[in-house]
């Protein structure tokens, strides 16, 4: 026996499904199965098997409602469905088995546009799972599932009130088969030819009947709409013709018009006109919006008003009509204004009848039948009334056509000035000067004429106006197509915004405007591709940073304070332009592409400030502690291997003080407390470094330079020196007290002792000095020729020179070396200043054997037989008197260096002098005497 419904247990699991879907209590469940209908219906659902499906529905009243099938078109609300998988009565026990449940969402259509796309065209589309299929078959279902795509998307479209162009299918090939055609000539594949041209096609029938819809159409049909069907018509009209412009403005679509051009389609030029009448149209959708908006307010505030009191709200409303009439450029024709004037009669009938209410006309008292009626009659008199005074009197509303003129001029004048850049720059240039001297020939004609400009009653003028109006449009059209192709030039987002301030409000007439407003979403595009590239300049900054594990900077700038300024000149790259945007008429980022584009900005901006603080957190944190630490080091160290000894000044010191300047400079973020102190100390603090570098240097060359022979002599200072560095290098840091007197003392006494030692080597240069002028031949053969005979004539004056050149040698060594005594402080007694003498002996010894070994050099040189052949003596030979003296010069060359070298290894070189005499008088002529 089957239970009641009341105790039915099934129904409790669709109520609680239904409720617990839909968030409702158990009153609406209550109410819904007291109805016997609804009842009825949830049973047969649950016993009779050909009852497959259950649909509950929330009502406008808030009242559940059941139904066998879907809910009313336009009820707005969700709904639940259950499903029977099978045609059978269902059991308590296995309702969750047997039914499928699920929610239904009112639009439906949204659902079956994301089924289709989600869902339906890629499992059809997917060559894997047809790739048994005949090719015919797969193609045709490819086919069938976009044109069920395109329905589809357009549906959707008219349901929200725009038109959406379906693009082509194999769109995504369409860019790499443009640039295939663009660049390297190949032949297209003819089925993407086929399919571009089948979209335009398809296209301009859905922008044509788009284009030919008119505000008087409810007209012509016999109905009688009201001014809000006019104003209506024409935002629905603009937002349209605005989405169908931003599509042919993507850039897919783009890529598809560069292909029909490179293929050169008898399609491109259909398709350039439809862009074109699409722009035209959307230029007059937005004008009439426009001028059309101070009127929805008139019109609201007389709809909501009582009959009797529009009376006073006529006028205003006429006199703002005649004004649109005078202003508007694309409502100033007699077909917009009757169909507004005809939808206003339509307005004020429309009230007269709810004010009389004609039911009650007859019925109602007379008297104040007939004053209601009255009133009315009045009203619409009066409406008509204004209407013919505003009409008679039109001619008030237009603008001073003398004004007009001027503004023109004010306007075209500046094409004197106008410069342009770029690749065309020079011919663009040389048009732009073509249209200034045409626009003077033309502004001529009023300056030339006699005639009043003020006078209405010229006609003589008005017609000059419309001519001069005639060639301006021109001007202004070619104007546009100038800055068309100038703009096209730019190279880049920059050079893009300085052609927009070249031309700056010449882009506000009307007619150059309509070529410009094409050209503002370029910027929107470019901007797009500058904050790309910065992105991945941003990126490859940072791995950078990863894997050095340091900032890159630019040169000379400290590591924090070169990154804070990378990400500052980041910023700025992307700040100027975005700042530019909004000097622009046109709201170039109002749009979709413009609102994705200033995210990325953001986005943008909110890495690099996020970037900058980390930076500048990371530093500010650590310097406290490193400054301390670093300035708590012993100013010198000294490096065990070699003894030398540098400077302790740790360069992150350096690098704070540097930071310090540069962050003070550009940044307006607190500096730390502890590098300010650093840094108002940085003057001495370089004092200091400096003078310990300096004597660091000295104290090193010292050490380089010192020769065994002479550290002896200098130990003793060396080890004073030593003592006072030890101080430095264990105690003193760079914030002792009188650290600065201490570093001057040990300048001054590193620098005296390298000074003193540096003038005995100087010392030592200059006797080494000497004795490179002894190693000269003490005869030469005259004029120098090899051939010539040996100059024998003035060797008394030679022995003499060369006696006196050693004996001042002798004296200048003599006065040396008792200067280097007094430089190394020494003992003249003392065994190191011995040892030192010693290494000057044997320095001076090494100058007379240089000497002796020139002088056989040049003996055994000149008595070459090869090289002299027997002319050295060969006039001499004549007289064995002379052969005597000839053989006596020889044994002389001879014999004295051989004695000297004897003398030499003998006696001390202070003794070697004493030596001389002898020598002198052996190699004078006397003993050949």
């Amino acid at each position: 026996m089957e239970e009641s419904p009341a105790e039915d247990s099934r129904l409790d699991f669709i109520a609680d499904y239904v409720l617990r879907t839909l968030r409702l209590n158990q009153d609406k469940w209550q109410q819904c199965v007291s109805s016997g209908d609804n009842r009825q219906l949830l049973q047969d659902f649950l016993d009779r098997a050909e009852h497959r499906s259950l649909v509950v529905w929330l009502s406008a009243a808030g009242l559940l409602q059941p139904t066998a099938g879907f809910p009313p078109a336009g009820s707005g609300t969700r709904a639940v469905y259950l499903l029977k998988q099978r045609g059978a009565a269902l059991r308590p026990h296995r309702m969750q088995e047997q039914l499928l449940c699920g929610d239904m969402s009112p639009a439906a259509l949204d659902h079956f546009s994301a089924l289709v796309q989600e869902v339906v065209a890629p499992l059809l589309s997917n060559s894997r799972n047809h790739s048994e299929w005949p090719q015919v078959v797969s193609q045709d279902v490819r086919r069938h599932v976009h044109s069920l795509q395109t329905n589809v998307f357009v549906v959707t479209g008219q349901v929200q009130g725009k038109t959406l162009l379906p693009l082509p299918a194999g769109c995504d090939r369409v860019e790499q088969a443009a640039l295939e055609a663009e660049h390297r000539g190949e032949i297209v594949d003819k089925s993407i030819i086929h399919s571009l041209e089948s979209a335009v096609i398809e296209w301009s029938h859905q922008i044509s009947a788009v284009l030919k819809k008119d505000s008087s159409e409810a007209l012509l049909e016999g109905k009688n709409p009201t001014p809000h069907t006019e104003l209506l018509f024409w935002k629905n009209r603009y937002a349209d013709l605005e989405c169908i412009q931003s599509q042919l403005q993507s850039s897919k679509v783009n890529k598809m018009a560069m292909l029909l051009e490179a293929v050169e389609s008898s399609y491109f030029p259909a398709f350039t006109n439809m862009q074109q009448d699409v722009l035209s149209a959307l230029e007059e959708a937005k004008d009439i919006c426009h001028y059309l908006k101070p009127l929805q307010r008139l019109f609201e505030d007389m709809e909501t008003a009582e009959f009797p009191d529009v009376r006073a709200q006529i006028g205003p409303l006429m006199h703002t009509v005649c004004l649109v009439w005078a202003t508007s450029r694309y409502y100033n024709t007699p077909a917009r204004l009757v169909v507004l004037l005809q939808e206003t009669s339509n307005l004020l009938i429309e009230q007269a009848q709810v004010y009389v209410a004609p039911e009650e006309v007859l019925r109602g008292e007379a008297t104040e039948s007939l004053l209601k009626v009255q009133t009315s009659l009045d009203i619409l008199q009066l409406f008509r009334s204004t209407y013919e005074d505003r009409r008679a009197n039109l001619s008030q509303y237009q603008r001073n056509g003398s004004c007009e003129v001027l503004l023109t001029a004010v306007d075209l004048l500046k094409l004197e000035k106008l410069e342009i850049g770029g690749v065309r720059g020079r011919a663009l240039s040389q048009q732009v000067q073509l249209l200034h001297q045409e626009f003077m020939d033309t502004y001529r004609l009023f300056t030339e004429k006699p005639y009043d400009c003020l006078d209405l009653d010229n006609r003589e003028y008005e017609e000059d106006v419309k001519e001069f109006k005639l060639k301006v449009d021109d001007t202004d059209r070619r104007l546009g197509a100038i800055f068309c192709q100038a703009f096209e030039d730019a190279s880049g987002l920059e050079h893009a915004f300085k052609v927009l301030d070249m031309f700056g409000s010449l882009l506000e007439r009307p007619l150059v405007a309509t070529d410009a407003v094409a050209r503002y979403p370029v910027l929107v595009s470019l901007f797009d591709k500058e904050l790309d590239c910065c992105k991945r300049l941003y990126n490859k900054h940072i791995q950078t940073v990863e894997e050095l594990g340091w900032t890159p900077v630019n040169k000379n700038m400290p590591a924090v304070a070169g990154g804070l300024r990378w990400a500052q000149e980041l910023q700025q790259r992307i700040q100027t332009p975005f700042s530019k945007f909004r000097h622009l008429s046109y709201p170039c980022l109002e749009s979709a592409e413009g609102a994705r584009v200033i995210h990325k900005y953001e986005e943008m901006m909110t890495l690099l400030d996020r970037y900058s603080s980390s930076l500048y957190e990371t530093w500010t944190e650590s310097v406290g502690e490193s400054s301390q630490y670093n300035l708590s080091l012993p100013i010198i160290c000294r490096d065990p291997a070699t003894q030398l000894i540098s400077v302790n000044f740790n360069p992150q010191l350096a690098s704070v003080l540097r930071e310090v300047k540069y962050l003070e400079m550009g940044r307006s973020e607190a500096i730390p407390d502890t590098a300010v102190q650093v840094y108002t100390t940085r003057g001495q603090l370089w004092q200091y470094v400096a003078n310990l570098e300096l004597t660091v240097g000295r104290y090193n060359k010292v050490m380089h330079s010192v020769l065994d022979v002479e550290h002896p002599l200098v130990q003793g200072q060396l080890r004073d020196i030593d003592a006072q560095l030890q101080n430095a290098q264990e105690s003193l840091n760079w914030n002792s007290q009188g650290v600065w007197q201490y570093i001057q003392e040990v300048r001054d006494s590193v620098c005296d002792l390298e000074s003193r030692l540096q003038r005995t080597k100087d010392n030592v240069e200059a006797i080494q000095s000497c004795m490179s002028s002894w190693a000269s031949p003490m005869f030469d053969r005259k004029e120098g020729k090899k051939d010539a005979l040996l100059s024998l004539e003035d060797r008394a004056e030679r022995v003499d020179r060369f006696y006196s050149l050693i004996r001042s040698s002798g004296e200048k060594i003599h006065f040396l070396l008792k200067s280097n005594l007094e430089l190394f402080r020494a003992e003249p007694a003392s065994n190191q200043w011995k040892a030192y003498i010693e290494y000057i002996d044997d320095m001076i010894i090494d100058g007379f054997f240089n000497s002796i070994e020139c002088s056989l050099k040049f003996f055994l040189d000149n008595t070459d037989v090869d090289m002299v052949a027997g002319m050295t003596f060969v006039k001499q030979f004549r007289c064995t008197g002379i052969r005597f003296k000839i053989w006596w010069v020889v044994a002389r060359l001879l014999l004295c260096p051989v004695l000297l070298l004897h003398v030499l290894s003998i006696y001390p070189s202070s003794v070697c002098f004493f030596f001389l005499s002898p020598c002198r008088w052996f190699l004078s002529d006397e003993v050949l005497n």
